[in-house]
Protein backbone atom coordinates (compact mmCIF):
# COMPACT_ATOMS: atom_id res chain seq x y z
CA UNK A 1 0.00 0.00 0.00
CA UNK A 2 1.57 3.52 -0.85
CA UNK A 3 2.14 6.06 1.88
CA UNK A 4 0.05 9.09 1.54
CA UNK A 5 1.47 11.83 0.09
CA UNK A 6 1.10 14.42 2.59
CA UNK A 7 3.27 12.21 4.87
CA UNK A 8 6.21 11.33 2.22
CA UNK A 9 6.14 14.95 1.03
CA UNK A 10 6.50 15.93 4.70
CA UNK A 11 9.61 13.76 5.57
CA UNK A 12 11.60 15.78 3.43
CA UNK A 13 11.08 19.02 4.96
CA UNK A 14 12.67 21.19 7.92
CA UNK A 15 11.34 24.08 9.29
CA UNK A 16 13.85 26.40 9.61
CA UNK A 17 14.30 29.93 12.26
CA UNK A 18 13.56 32.34 9.55
CA UNK A 19 9.70 30.69 8.56
CA UNK A 20 10.66 28.73 6.02
CA UNK A 21 10.39 25.14 5.61
CA UNK A 22 13.19 23.78 3.27
CA UNK A 23 12.46 21.14 0.86
CA UNK A 24 15.49 18.33 1.43
CA UNK A 25 15.04 16.22 -0.98
CA UNK A 26 15.92 16.31 -4.41
CA UNK A 27 16.46 19.07 -6.67
CA UNK A 28 16.03 20.56 -9.91
CA UNK A 29 18.99 22.24 -11.69
CA UNK A 30 17.36 25.65 -11.20
CA UNK A 31 17.37 25.05 -7.42
CA UNK A 32 13.39 24.02 -7.14
CA UNK A 33 12.49 20.95 -5.16
CA UNK A 34 11.43 17.95 -6.63
CA UNK A 35 8.97 15.40 -5.71
CA UNK A 36 7.54 12.54 -7.64
CA UNK A 37 3.57 11.68 -7.50
CA UNK A 38 2.04 9.58 -10.01
CA UNK A 39 4.84 8.72 -11.68
CA UNK A 40 5.67 12.53 -12.18
CA UNK A 41 8.28 14.86 -11.13
CA UNK A 42 7.14 17.90 -9.57
CA UNK A 43 7.68 21.02 -8.28
CA UNK A 44 8.13 20.35 -4.03
CA UNK A 45 6.48 23.88 -3.76
CA UNK A 46 3.81 23.31 -6.08
CA UNK A 47 2.71 19.90 -3.76
CA UNK A 48 2.84 21.44 -0.99
CA UNK A 49 -0.01 23.70 -2.38
CA UNK A 50 -1.70 20.67 -3.42
CA UNK A 51 -1.68 19.45 -0.25
CA UNK A 52 -2.47 22.95 1.85
CA UNK A 53 -5.03 23.69 -0.49
CA UNK A 54 -6.46 20.64 -1.55
CA UNK A 55 -5.92 21.33 -4.98
CA UNK A 56 -3.45 21.41 -7.91
CA UNK A 57 -2.52 25.18 -9.05
CA UNK A 58 -3.58 26.02 -12.10
CA UNK A 59 -1.18 29.37 -12.05
CA UNK A 60 2.29 29.72 -11.22
CA UNK A 61 3.12 29.59 -7.65
CA UNK A 62 5.59 32.30 -6.30
CA UNK A 63 8.04 32.36 -3.16
CA UNK A 64 7.09 35.67 -0.98
CA UNK A 65 10.43 34.44 0.64
CA UNK A 66 12.71 34.11 -2.64
CA UNK A 67 13.81 30.80 -1.13
CA UNK A 68 13.30 28.14 -4.36
CA UNK A 69 13.82 25.36 -1.69
CA UNK A 70 10.66 26.83 0.60
CA UNK A 71 7.52 24.44 0.81
CA UNK A 72 5.97 26.94 3.65
CA UNK A 73 2.35 27.32 1.90
CA UNK A 74 2.61 31.22 3.99
CA UNK A 75 5.17 31.65 1.85
CA UNK A 76 3.74 30.88 -1.60
CA UNK A 77 0.61 32.46 -3.49
CA UNK A 78 -0.44 32.10 -7.12
CA UNK A 79 0.14 34.76 -9.60
CA UNK A 80 0.32 34.50 -13.50
CA UNK A 81 3.14 34.35 -15.86
CA UNK A 82 3.41 38.58 -15.72
CA UNK A 83 3.00 38.71 -11.91
CA UNK A 84 6.26 36.60 -11.60
CA UNK A 85 8.42 37.90 -14.09
CA UNK A 86 7.44 41.68 -12.42
CA UNK A 87 8.69 40.03 -8.90
CA UNK A 88 11.81 38.64 -10.84
CA UNK A 89 12.18 41.95 -11.70
CA UNK A 90 11.20 43.58 -8.33
CA UNK A 91 13.87 41.13 -6.55
CA UNK A 92 16.78 41.65 -8.90
CA UNK A 93 16.98 38.25 -10.21
CA UNK A 94 16.80 38.87 -13.69
CA UNK A 95 19.55 38.58 -16.07
CA UNK A 96 20.51 42.14 -16.87
CA UNK A 97 24.03 43.77 -17.27
CA UNK A 98 26.82 41.90 -16.47
CA UNK A 99 24.78 38.77 -15.21
CA UNK A 100 23.04 38.55 -19.05
CA UNK A 101 25.75 35.82 -20.63
CA UNK A 102 24.96 37.81 -24.11
CA UNK A 103 26.56 41.23 -22.27
CA UNK A 104 29.67 42.05 -24.20
CA UNK A 105 29.72 45.05 -21.62
CA UNK A 106 30.82 45.32 -18.07
CA UNK A 107 29.39 48.13 -15.98
CA UNK A 108 32.91 49.88 -16.15
CA UNK A 109 32.83 49.95 -19.57
CA UNK A 110 29.21 51.26 -19.96
CA UNK A 111 30.11 54.43 -17.55
CA UNK A 112 33.19 54.51 -20.09
CA UNK A 113 30.82 55.03 -23.05
CA UNK A 114 28.73 57.51 -20.91
CA UNK A 115 31.61 60.05 -20.60
CA UNK A 116 33.24 59.14 -23.68
CA UNK A 117 32.96 62.44 -26.44
CA UNK A 118 32.87 62.00 -30.02
CA UNK A 119 30.83 60.33 -32.87
CA UNK A 120 28.28 57.28 -31.82
CA UNK A 121 30.33 55.22 -34.82
CA UNK A 122 33.33 56.01 -33.23
CA UNK A 123 32.97 55.23 -29.78
CA UNK A 124 30.83 51.97 -31.12
CA UNK A 125 34.28 51.02 -33.16
CA UNK A 126 36.38 51.45 -29.94
CA UNK A 127 34.65 49.15 -27.93
CA UNK A 128 33.57 46.96 -30.66
CA UNK A 129 29.44 47.39 -30.23
CA UNK A 130 27.37 48.80 -32.86
CA UNK A 131 26.48 52.49 -32.67
CA UNK A 132 22.71 52.06 -31.64
CA UNK A 133 23.94 50.09 -28.76
CA UNK A 134 26.12 53.16 -27.95
CA UNK A 135 22.76 55.32 -28.37
CA UNK A 136 20.66 53.12 -26.06
CA UNK A 137 22.70 52.98 -23.70
CA UNK A 138 23.94 56.97 -23.63
CA UNK A 139 19.85 57.25 -23.89
CA UNK A 140 19.55 55.28 -20.33
CA UNK A 141 17.41 52.76 -22.47
CA UNK A 142 19.55 49.86 -21.31
CA UNK A 143 22.14 49.41 -18.54
CA UNK A 144 19.87 51.61 -16.74
CA UNK A 145 20.74 50.23 -13.16
CA UNK A 146 23.98 52.12 -13.23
Amino acid sequence: MKRPIKERFLEKVVKQDSGCHEWTGSLAKNGYGNFHKDGKTHYSHRIAWEIEHGEEPSDYILHKCDNRKCVNPDHLFVGSFYDNMDDMVEKGRQAHGEKNHHAKLTAEKVLQIRQEVGLQREIAAKYNITPSLVSMIRSGRIWKYI
